[in-house]
């Protein structure tokens, strides 16, 4: 959910109160990897994905590590920086916990979206919306916690978004960034699609296209990305595994009925953290400070 562009500042959301959709205040100097319509052509898709349990169980998994993340950080409320945010799954419900979230992202389908659910949840006064590019918008922070999720898939290279993570992350301040696991996409082409040809073609590096947005996106390695927060002067403390069993799951009342659920979370979170489960993941996740 990337590309640049602008709105007046402090204009209301298609006439309804919302947070402030606010212009970019900073460069933009990269080319737009990702056009914003391929995200919001694409709200219906996300809607019903947002309805599965392995995106529930992918959200409700990262949700506690992030209240984790910012309980270490001592007494909020903190400021967060949601880069590429799209609605705000991730970050509006810190803003629920007392947090003063900053949303970017570029596109407006989304940020409307963001939009609706602030108001819905009673907490536009805590969040604010950017529509901007990502690795063009110059950070007016500094920020307590960034996050930076599946967003690196859709640019053509990791630097430039993890020089805006450092640039916007305070010193002794935390960041999450999180990616489709290459490994999880080979072990899929076996167990889902039955096609060893396709896992042999990801093994080596082929690009994916995603269901939801229907757009290819680059493979996005674990252990190159460490590196290269390493490179960017993180220390990465914490490497977690997301959706490592629930796609294995056969389609049926255990995987699809809500009576189900506790017990698939239950396993998720207990497969998050450990090896080998989390090198085979369907996702992966990288705090750093």
């Amino acid at each position: 959910m990337l590309a640049g562009g602008c709105f007046p500042p402090d204009a209301p959301l298609r006439g309804r109160p919302g947070p402030r959709r606010l212009p970019s205040p900073g460069r933009h100097t990269e080319p737009v990897p990702t056009d914003p319509s391929v995200f919001d052509n694409h709200l219906d898709s996300w809607e019903a994905y947002l309805a599965t349990p392995w995106a529930r169980v992918r959200y409700d998994v990262v949700g506690r590590i992030l209240d984790e993340t910012l309980a270490g950080l001592g007494a909020g409320p903190h400021p967060v920086l949601d880069l590429g945010g799209g609605d705000g799954v991730d970050s509006v419900r810190l803003a629920a916990a007392g947090h003063e979230v900053t949303i970017v992202d570029s596109s407006a389908g989304m940020l409307d979206r963001a939009a609706a659910v602030t108001d819905r949840d009673g907490v536009k006064s805590r969040v604010r919306t950017i529509e901007a590019d990502l690795v063009g918008w110059e950070p007016d922070g500094p920020y307590d916690l960034v996050l930076c999720h599946f967003v690196l898939q859709y640019l053509p290279a990791d630097r430039p978004a993890l020089d805006v993570l450092r640039r916007a992350v305070r010193p002794g301040g935390a960041v999450s960034v999180i990616c489709p696991n290459p490994v999880g996409d080979v072990m899929m082409a076996v167990r889902h699609d039955g096609d060893p040809a396709l896992a042999l073609r990801r093994l080596r590096g082929e690009p994916r296209r995603t269901v939801t947005f229907d757009h290819e996106v680059r493979p996005t390695p674990r252990v190159d990305t460490e590196r290269g927060l390493v490179d960017a002067g993180f220390a990465v403390w914490r490497r977690v595994g997301l959706r490592a069993a629930v796609d294995l799951l056969p389609d049926g009342p255990s995987k699809d009925e809500p009576a189900g659920y506790p017990a698939i979370l239950a396993l998720e979170r207990e497969l998050a953290e450990r090896a080998p489960y989390l090198d085979v993941a369907r996702a992966w996740q990288l705090v750093a400070s």
